[in-house]
């Protein structure tokens, strides 16, 4: 069976990009608002809004991977300062040095401004609802040359066909979505799969054509798009049952489900922390380049190992995960070569972010514990102290990591997880109901203590020396008591308990005078 299930593949994908560029003037005016300059090294919303602006202009982030269109991040690195300045020179921004300040704000707003002022017509009339669906398979499998209906003026066409190349993919969605409730319910969807992907070429073409500005073949293959949809459509009535497979077959494809899934998330993380040594890489070389230094060789090498990882990412976009894996991991050496040459140590800064998390981690285990010790009523005055600690060295660690200390960061995560622990530990070992028990106990024991000394003098089974004592034992056991009730009141519960239990101890050597 195809696998076609309603999965956003890259052709998919590219299509929704060229969509969304008919659309983005409609788009930016309203979602981009910036109240800072963004440069290089910041993080924010803001950065992520003007990656997917530049994407929709000829400035993109990246053609693919991490920065391209339906990729973008919060974070403006090199890619995003190299993207903004091409922008900058390409709209006579005075001072153009890849930063996205107040001028270029203000060129962006003008930009989107003048985007912003296209008038609202009617639908053209030839719409997803009205379109002939009886049209034979080699007219509608064929890119459109010229248009089959009359077309408005060309005064209103552009909005127009604009219109109905969003009525279109819309229903294209809709026909994605039926497939995939029939493929989940074990059809076999392969025509129409076959359809609506044509359907996709159709109106892949017309959104070209829209963009060229040649509004009448657009019009055109929107039409056969509608046509495809339909028959993908019709051939879902039909649809039949798939027949069962072996077990040992459907095992195999468990196996090789499994081994994609773990070949995906293992290609994401080395793509990632391959990104981020190349990006590391380049700076250096162009820290090196501001020294007047020979850098030509080194770029070539960089340029190169560039070239592998977008190569990279184009197979983890098709979904070839193991082949990503492949290309990054023999990519591994050439890229550590370039890294010793720039004295960059890649296993420092592994080490460091992998003990930063490790600290990350630990630190919202002990937020937990001590949050449930709390509740407990259990002493935290002092864990909280220590975990006050430790958060200021996690930021601490962070930053010197983001300054590229990586042996720096490696030393203040480690104090962190120091601190944590200490947090731990000084995590009281008994509650406030322990302390609440131990002075009821005490109170209840002196009572009875005092019973008995009454009953002794009123049978006089003591004598008054005897007698005289106890009662100043009681007075003692009696004046712990209150102490421990003073200690409760300032949360010290152990304190509490151990002068409860000296309490019991006084009124014990009072009841031992009068035995």
């Amino acid at each position: 069976m195809v696998m076609f299930i309603f999965k956003k593949t890259f052709f998919t994908t590219l299509l929704a990009f060229f969509l969304f560029l008919v659309f983005s003037q409609q788009t930016f005016a309203n979602t981009c608002s910036f109240s800072r300059t963004l440069y290089e090294g910041i993080s924010g919303e803001d950065v992520k809004c003007l990656q997917i602006y530049l994407n929709s202009t000829a400035h993109k982030i990246a053609s693919s991977g991490t920065g391209s269109f339906g990729n973008e991040t919060n974070n403006y690195g090199a890619l995003t300062t190299k993207a903004v300045y091409s922008w900058q020179a390409a709209n006579n921004i005075s001072g153009a040095n890849g930063n996205f300040g107040p001028g270029s704000q203000a060129k962006y707003k003008e930009l989107v401004s003048k985007n912003n002022n296209s008038e609202d017509t009617d639908l053209i009339t030839t719409s997803p609802d009205n379109t002939d669906n009886e049209e034979d398979d080699n007219t509608s499998t064929n890119t459109a040359s010229t248009p089959n209906t009359q077309t408005p003026s060309l005064s209103s066409v552009e909005v127009q066909v604009r219109n109905l190349l969003k009525l279109v993919f819309e229903e294209i969605e809709k026909v994605e979505k039926e497939i995939l409730t029939k493929t989940n319910s074990d059809y076999n969807t392969d025509e129409s799969e076959k359809y609506l992907l044509i359907s996709k070429e159709n109106i892949f073409d017309s959104v070209g054509n829209f963009l060229d500005q040649d509004y009448v073949n657009s019009l055109a293959n929107s039409q056969l798009a509608i046509a495809n949809y339909k028959k993908a459509r019709s051939e879902l009535t039909t649809a039949k049952k798939n027949e069962d497979e072996d077990d040992e077959e459907e095992d195999e494809d468990d196996e090789e489900e499994e081994k994609d899934d773990e070949d995906k998330s293992e290609a994401r993380d080395l793509l990632y922390d391959t990104e981020d040594l190349l990006e590391e890489a380049d700076e250096e070389i162009d820290d090196l380049k501001d020294d007047d230094e020979d850098v030509d060789d080194l770029e070539d090498e960089l340029d190169d190992l560039y070239d592998e990882f977008y190569d990279a990412e184009d197979e983890y976009g098709d979904e070839n995960y193991s082949d990503a894996l492949e290309i990054l991991e023999d990519m591994e050496d050439d890229l550590e070569d370039l890294l010793d040459e720039l004295d960059i140590d890649a296993s420092e800064k592994q080490e460091a972010k992998e003990k930063i998390e490790e600290a990350e981690e630990e630190f919202e285990k002990a937020e937990d514990e001590i949050e449930e010790a709390e509740d407990d009523g259990r002493e935290i005055e002092e864990s909280e102290e220590y975990l006050d600690e430790a958060e200021d060295k996690i930021k601490k660690a962070e930053d010197q990591y983001d300054d590229g200390d990586y042996e720096d960061a490696i030393v203040d995560a480690e104090d962190a997880l120091e601190e944590i622990e200490n947090a731990l530990d000084e995590i009281g070992d008994v509650s406030k109901d322990d302390a609440k028990d131990a002075i009821n106990d005490a109170d209840d024991f002196i009572d009875d203590a005092k019973d008995k000394i009454q009953e002794a003098d009123d049978d006089e089974t003591a004598t008054y020396g005897e007698l005289e004592d106890a009662e100043e034992l009681i007075d003692k056991a009696e004046d712990k008591l209150d102490d421990a009730d003073d200690e409760y009141d300032k949360g010290d519960y152990e304190d509490a308990i151990d002068k409860a239990e000296e309490a019991i101890e006084y009124a014990e050597d009072a009841l031992d005078e009068i035995d």
